[in-house]
């Protein structure tokens, strides 16, 4: 059985939901994005991710209410389907579409209460390293 899924910001987490070709938006001006990058081209195996950064156009297409919902320095999961993700619940989601020994990270951090996991996300959001900008 599964458990609800939510909508803009959800915090919904079910194995049967259907995620063909999920978009994680990122900050492309954050150092610690740029790596979440990195690793996440290593561990998915299967491609199924798309990677774009938050400044392209392709974001404000996808995610049109994006300025007025203050989503333009954090992690944004769409999938196909029409859901989207954000923050903490956004890097879980990630998470448990890698499989693997990071479906089993996903869980634990699932199990912690949203509000103090995307606390946890907004401190590290503040204090992490930006690109200098050139």
């Amino acid at each position: 059985m599964s458990k609800p899924t939510g909508q803009a910001g959800g915090t919904g987490y079910s194995d049967d939901l259907p995620v063909p070709n999920p978009t994680l938006y990122y900050d492309g001006d954050c150092s610690l994005c740029q790596r979440l990058v990195v690793f996440m081209q290593k561990q998915d195996r299967h491609g199924i991710f798309d990677l774009t950064p938050l400044q392209s156009p392709d974001f404000i297409e996808h995610i049109p209410n994006a300025e007025e919902l203050r989503l333009l320095d954090t992690a944004v999961l769409a999938t196909a389907d029409g859901m989207v993700r954000i923050r903490s619940t956004a890097i879980v989601q990630v998470l448990r579409l890698l499989g693997g020994k990071w479906k089993a990270v996903a869980l634990l951090l699932w199990l912690v209460p949203l509000p103090l996991r995307d606390w946890g996300y907004k401190f590290i959001a503040r204090h992490r390293p930006r690109k200098p900008e050139s």
